[in-house]
């Protein structure tokens, strides 16, 4: 069963079509059981190729998705997407973890005014999230 991590909101997300000649290459049958959902100030349709890009993580995180669902969420879109690449699942589950810890830290940070370093966020984030986490 596929399973979608939420990427959070406050930490930028970049995304851009790959161009169509993209959609026949070979290789690109056997999507990943991994992906993410993001929001988007566009609509992206369904089996589109993407460009994803994190730059928030060191080495930053770069992979194509395909679109798999998109719906209106207010005045913004909510996009499911799916790894081309099932290598390339690893690297996508650690950056989003490093983006829920930097997401956590400023969440402490605005709520109770607790300035957190990167390894005490880490290391709370982890004791407190990491084991509900998608797989």
């Amino acid at each position: 069963m596929r399973r979608f991590i939420s990427h959070p909101d406050d930490i930028p997300i970049a995304c851009r079509l790959c161009p169509k000649s993209a959609d026949n290459q070979p290789g690109l049958r056997n999507f990943s059981a991994e992906g993410l959902s993001f929001h988007s100030a566009f609509p992206i349709q369904p089996g589109s190729l993407v460009t994803i890009r994190i730059d928030q993580v060191d080495p930053p995180f770069e992979g194509r998705v395909q679109v798999c669902w998109c719906r209106a969420i207010g005045e913004d879109y909510e996009i499911g997407a799916s790894l081309v690449d099932d290598e390339q699942g690893f690297g996508l589950r650690m950056a989003e973890q490093l983006c829920h810890i930097e997401h956590y830290r400023r969440t402490i940070g605005d709520s109770q005014a607790r300035a957190l370093t990167e390894d005490e966020a880490a290391q709370e984030w982890i004791e407190r999230y990491a084991e509900q986490f998608p797989q």
